[in-house]
């Protein structure tokens, strides 16, 4: 401020002291000129306007003095409630960053927990938390389902290797197959399938017999004795069935053939002979290995005694 003030004053003399050497340059030219004295006059009275002039002058500087001293101080006086101002907010904020480390730290710590972005980013990892699970759920689920399937084809690939090697190849036996049977002419209650016993797996199997045979007319008749198991297993064997008279099992003499439990079929007029002791007839036995394989399997072959004849000679089977 006092530089600025000595610079306006050296401009204000500095400009007085040019008019003055102005003045004396006039006086020496009017000196050398000869002015008159009415020149002079007016000479004198423009000096002294001139320095009323500069009195004027004088006073305007010193009022620009004092309106500049005037603003200075109100600068100064700017400058200062400024740096208070300052001052007073260095002090709130060294106040504020002292709070946390004394006793309402506590507030502070609460006042950010219950912000709003720590619960948006929460929120968020929850959010992916529950996706994960969700996934997680899914690859579980279809591993699950994958590894069931695998072991349910493992079952069924189990199950048809133990079928392939559990599978029933073999077919039904016959024991004591007969080639040939004979039977009396007009006999009654006569069951091919009786005369033949087939075994599977300690089973008695049932027999089927096919061929046309006539009862009522002596000869010979082709027939085909057969077996089948559960799993499809056949056995099939061709005999005989021979039919012979009275007469000619008298004659030559022909044993008739028993059905596995040891009883025989005759015709009605035969049997009534045969009870009155009018005639005698030729009967066979049940072959001894029939006999074993009835006791072992412990078969029941009561059915198979119908209205048939029965020899002498009952093997109490």
């Amino acid at each position: 401020m006092e530089k600025r003030k000595q610079h306006k004053k050296i401009n204000v003399l500095e400009g007085l002291e040019k008019e003055e050497k102005k003045e004396k340059e006039i006086i020496n030219l009017d000196k050398e000129i000869g002015i008159d004295e009415e020149t002079e006059e007016m000479f004198q009275e423009e000096m002294e306007s001139s320095q009323e002039n500069e009195s004027v002058l004088e006073e305007e500087v010193s009022e620009n003095e004092e309106v500049l001293e005037a603003q200075e101080e109100i600068v100064e006086e700017n400058n200062e409630t400024e740096k208070i101002s300052e001052e007073d907010s260095t002090e709130e904020i060294e106040e504020e960053q002292e709070i946390p480390l004394e006793e309402d730290a506590e507030d502070l710590v609460v006042e950010e927990d219950t912000d709003s972005k720590p619960k948006k980013k929460i929120d968020g990892r929850w959010f992916l938390i529950c996706i994960l699970c969700v996934l997680l759920g899914i690859v579980f689920y279809a591993g699950f389902k994958v590894f069931n399937q695998y072991q349910s084809q493992e079952k069924v690939g189990e199950v048809a290797e133990n079928k392939t090697e559990n599978k029933d190849t073999t077919a039904p036996a016959f024991i004591g197959f007969l080639d040939r049977i004979v039977i009396n002419l007009n006999a009654v209650d006569v069951d091919y399938s009786k005369y033949y016993l087939a075994v599977d797996n300690d089973q008695q199997m049932q027999v089927t017999v096919t061929g046309d045979v006539n009862l009522s007319q002596e000869g010979e008749y082709p027939i085909t004795v057969s077996s089948t198991d559960e799993a499809g297993n056949t056995t099939s064997q061709d005999a005989i069935v021979q039919v012979i008279s009275e007469e000619t099992m008298v004659a030559v003499p022909i044993e008739l053939t028993p059905m596995i439990d040891g009883s025989i079929p005759m015709a009605t007029d035969t049997k009534q002979r045969v009870d009155a002791n009018v005639i005698m007839y030729y009967y066979g036995e049940v072959s001894q290995e029939i006999k074993d394989e009835i006791a072992r399997l412990g078969l029941d072959v009561s059915g198979y005694r119908l209205d048939s004849y029965w020899h002498p000679s009952d093997l109490n089977i």
